[in-house]
């Protein structure tokens, strides 16, 4: 895969090559937190149960829906309904990875209110066990639609959110 152009010369200033610098369209964000909740009951969610994710964060993730397969099978397609910076959002994702020993799911997004500014969206989430608890890291490969676009930085903060939530709600239950 070619290296994607980090900088293009514009017009020469004052004997200067002027540079417009870009971000590079594709990447990963990535980051991890620790939950008190067991990394079995945590990957269960996110594997099999996705339905009980808008019990454990009802001011985050409104509704998710079956709509092709079922709970826990690859290729399932669901509907997440959620609010995010306050405004109402949806995504259809497909599972295209469940791993029980490594305790990681990873799901493509197909359509949706984050598709109009990537192209490419796919988040990993892995729980590993740490004592009675948990560590759950979340990474999103992307390519975004152009080089305005953001990081989306805030989209691994969302998730990771609504992961702690699930992790309180799994401990209180």
């Amino acid at each position: 895969m070619p290296l994607p152009q980090l900088a293009k010369v514009t017009k020469p200033y004052y004997g200067y090559k002027k540079f417009h610098f870009h971000q590079a369209l594709t990447g990963k964000v990535e980051g991890e937190l620790e939950l008190k909740a067991s990394a079995d009951d945590f990957f269960e969610i996110f594997s099999s149960k996705n339905h009980h994710i808008p019990t454990a964060s009802p001011g985050k993730i409104q509704q998710i829906s079956m709509h092709e397969g079922d709970w826990e099978t690859l290729g399932s397609v669901t509907i997440w309904n959620y609010v995010m910076n306050g405004k109402a959002e949806t995504i259809k994702m497909r599972i295209i990875a469940i791993d029980k020993e490594k305790r990681l799911v990873t799901y493509d997004f197909l359509e949706g209110d984050i598709m109009k500014e990537y192209k490419v969206f796919k988040p990993t989430i892995q729980t590993i066990p740490k004592g009675k608890g948990s560590i759950v890291k979340w990474s999103a490969e992307y390519e975004k639609l152009n080089d305005k676009i953001p990081t989306p930085d805030h989209l691994l903060a969302f998730g990771m959110s609504f992961s702690e939530d699930i992790g309180n709600h799994l401990v209180c239950a």
